[in-house]
């Protein structure tokens, strides 16, 4: 199983967030053999839009939401090919709601 260390992980996201770059063809390499992957929804939909063109074999998502739900979390969920585990933590008060429907008509 290929898994990038959550540090890794956390310095791409926040160099994307902070420079506004799309994802480069190295890292794409290197993210298109990930297995697993733990974050949190307060990455740009921008960014988890680029992992759904990347990622397909991803076999256990964690993701704690924390605000907002976007639909790029949408399509990360939805083009998995070997989707196993999927694990959904609701922060700060957040409800099975309308939002929360987003995610579970993709699955």
């Amino acid at each position: 199983m290929f898994q990038l260390p959550a540090d890794c992980l956390n310095e791409i996201f926040e160099h994307l967030e902070n420079e506004k770059f799309t994802l480069q063809s190295c890292i794409k390499d290197c993210l298109k053999n990930l297995t697993e992957l733990c974050c949190s929804s307060d990455i740009s939909t921008e960014i988890f839009y680029q992992l759904s063109q990347t990622c397909y074999n991803i076999q256990s998502l964690t993701i704690g939401f924390e605000r907002t739900i976007t639909d790029g979390i949408a399509d990360l969920i939805s083009v998995q090919r070997n989707l196993k585990s999927f694990d959904m933590m609701l922060c700060h008060g957040l409800r099975v709601d309308e939002q929360t429907n987003i995610i579970f008509s993709s699955l």
